[in-house]
């Protein structure tokens, strides 16, 4: 007798994905934006932060939050910062959600005292209608010619205490916040040696025992810019350890992203000049005392005429399966630039498996931004320019052990990705319930810019069980392809799951492997490899 027991992966491939919804927001302004922010809470409910009402004198910063099923606007807020008749620029940076779903934003907001002076703005929000919970605004102080702060990310500890994190007068700068108050419990600043007043964070990453990792550039005069990664105590915001890196040519080397993986390892990727053009560069630091483990450069084929050819950009980084490590960006032969995603052993940094995407403009393609799903596979978006000059926003996922690609998904009227001009990181990405998962980015309208969020639901392949006298037959659709057939003889401690090595027989669009009653493995599921 046999019991069937179909384990459905939760994502899918790319015949089985929908467009759910789609909402535009119009923030008034016929220029281009900031980079929207975009988070999912414990519900499965869409955040996003991002410029809006703008107006001669500057923009607030905006919240909406959209229902996960139909995107409703649930509730929306405005901040209107102490700008000159209290409008000025306030622009959001970060945006983290904690375990009760409230919500918290970092973002610059000008303070009207001096030219280009902008202070860190937090504010943490109910996630049931909006109301503040608390607000904290903080100014470093003024240096000639760098009196700005500005905030680059946000992120939550295991209480939902706050981390913030930017550069403060040319320095880079770190504060925590306590999660019910608001109340600062440390802060910390780094300057480099040099005295530059040219140092800065660029990301932010809280490890699992809540300890604060920040990378960034800081200046020395021999060597430019260089990669500069610091992690401080959660409990007191002392240096545990620092690193820094100059890449070969001792020119600019720039860290965009950082992650790490279960131990609290740490892994920074950016780019780095090799002396011709720039590579991307990814390394691992021990968790301890920072200890370099492996380092790995890519440099691209190198086979146009532009004068960006061979330009390696990496942009943002996860870690997927095993602790293996996922890094996206974009590489440039000098012509266009496509889309490139790299998975390296969290071993030894081993390239495991790579993708290039050229979009069907041949034109400029860069992904911005990866994340993780629960069975491990990488979800990547960026913008993909066409050839008429107009572009997309291209959403793709990939099997976490191959790179195969599961689905793919293209949404027009993105801002122009072209070339030298292509904004940083233009796209956010979110991941929610029930296989959602969620892309925002600015779009072209009339006669102003909008902010564009389009939610894709994943949803897994219709398997049946056909009794066929003695056996039984398996039957799915043929474009679930990249789905594996597994068995198992128990369920006991999650089963003893391995790949049943048959192979299917195609019949009218359906897979079917019929299998014999005599057969001891009486469980069977699909996974996606």
């Amino acid at each position: 007798m046999f019991v069937l027991a179909l384990t459905l992966a939760t994502h899918s491939t790319q015949a089985a994905v929908t467009e759910a919804w789609v909402q535009h927001w119009t923030t008034g302004t016929p220029y281009g934006i900031e980079q929207p922010k975009i988070v999912c809470d414990v519900l499965g409910d869409v955040i996003l932060a991002t410029s809006a009402r703008y107006s001669a004198a500057g923009c607030d910063m905006q919240v909406v939050k959209y229902s996960r099923t139909n995107g409703a606007v649930l509730w929306q807020r405005y901040y209107n910062g102490p700008g000159p008749a209290g409008n000025s620029w306030d622009v959001p940076a970060g945006l983290a959600v904690d375990a009760n779903g409230d919500i918290v934003v970092t973002g610059k907001s000008f303070n009207a005292i001096y030219s280009y002076d902008y202070d860190f703005y937090t504010a943490k929000y109910s996630g049931t209608n909006g109301a503040i919970l608390w607000e904290r605004r903080f100014n470093g102080g003024t240096v000639v010619g760098a009196s700005s702060d500005t905030p680059v990310a946000v992120a939550l500890d295991g209480s939902g205490n706050v981390i913030v994190s930017g550069t403060s007068v040319g320095d880079f700068y770190t504060t925590k916040y306590a999660s019910t108050t608001g109340e600062q419990i440390w802060e910390q600043r780094y300057n480099s040696p040099a005295g530059s007043g040219l140092d800065g964070a660029t990301a932010l990453w809280l490890d699992p025992f809540g300890n604060a990792v920040v990378t960034g550039q800081s200046f020395t005069p021999s060597s430019w810019l260089d990669y500069y990664t610091a992690k401080y105590s959660g409990t007191d915001g002392s240096v545990l350890w620092e690193q820094s890196y100059d890449g070969p040519s001792s020119r600019i080397d720039y860290a965009s992203a950082v992650s790490g993986d279960r131990f609290g390892n740490v892994l920074v990727t950016g780019y780095s000049h090799n002396g011709t053009n720039y590579d991307y560069y990814t390394d691992k630091y021990a968790s301890t005392n920072g200890e370099l483990l492996w380092e790995r450069r890519y440099d691209g084929q190198i086979k146009g005429t532009g004068p960006r050819r061979g330009e390696d950009q990496a942009m943002g980084i996860g870690v997927h399966h095993q602790d293996n490590i996922v890094v996206v960006g974009g590489t440039d032969d000098g012509n266009h630039r496509d889309m490139y995603i790299v998975s390296y052993a969290g071993t030894d940094g081993s390239p495991i498996w790579e993708r290039r995407y050229d979009g069907p403009g041949n034109s400029n393609d860069r992904a911005d931004v990866v994340a993780i799903d629960a069975d491990g596979n990488v979800v990547i978006a960026g913008l993909s320019s066409k050839s008429d000059g107009t572009a997309e926003c291209y959403t793709a996922k990939y099997a976490a052990e191959t790179g195969a690609i599961l689905w793919e998904k293209r949404y027009a009227g993105a801002m122009e990705a072209g070339g030298a001009t292509y904004p940083p990181r233009s796209v956010s990405l979110a991941l929610g319930v029930d296989g959602l998962v969620v892309v925002a980015f600015p779009t072209s309208g009339s006669p102003n810019t909008r902010v564009t969020t389009v939610a894709y639901r994943e949803i897994p392949p219709v398997i049946s069980a056909i009794q066929t006298g003695s056996g039984l037959s398996l039957v799915w659709p043929t474009n679930a392809n990249a789905f594996v057939l597994q068995s198992a003889t128990t369920l006991a401690n999650d089963g003893d799951w391995q790949d049943a090595n048959l192979t299917p027989t195609e019949i009218n669009g359906q897979n079917v492997i019929t299998v014999d009653a005599t057969n001891a493995a009486g469980f069977f599921r699909l996974r996606q490899p």
